[in-house]
């Protein structure tokens, strides 16, 4: 992957396309009605799209963070249905607190 910038720094967000137990759960409380629509249109591209999706919106979400420290705000990140499927780095997204509730942890969906 390759990326230029003329006028600042870029971002690079990369996901691995995989399956996730709460797949239907993380759609419905992430994205829009349209987006959902998007995204469950065709299910042998679901996945594909549900991570094209994501990406942009874990990237969007990290300029929100820098362009909130510019002007000394605080800016903290819920990652309740992000924390069972990944790794994540508070510092690395431009967060001052991370939160997440343990239940999210336990149970049948986490398998």
């Amino acid at each position: 992957m390759y990326a230029f910038s003329k006028n600042g720094e870029v971002g690079i967000d990369l996901e691995q396309i995989r399956p996730l137990g709460d797949l239907d759960e993380l759609i419905e409380k992430n994205f829009t009605v349209q987006e959902r629509k998007y995204i469950n249109h065709l299910s042998s591209e679901r996945l594909q799209r549900f991570f094209k999706f994501w990406t942009v919106k874990e990237s969007y979400l990290k300029a929100i963070g820098e362009a909130v420290h510019k002007v000394g705000a605080l800016f903290y990140v819920d990652g309740v249905h992000l924390t069972p499927h990944a790794v994540i780095s508070a510092k690395d997204i431009g967060a001052d607190f991370f939160g997440f509730s343990f239940y999210k942890l336990m149970g049948p969906h986490c398998a």
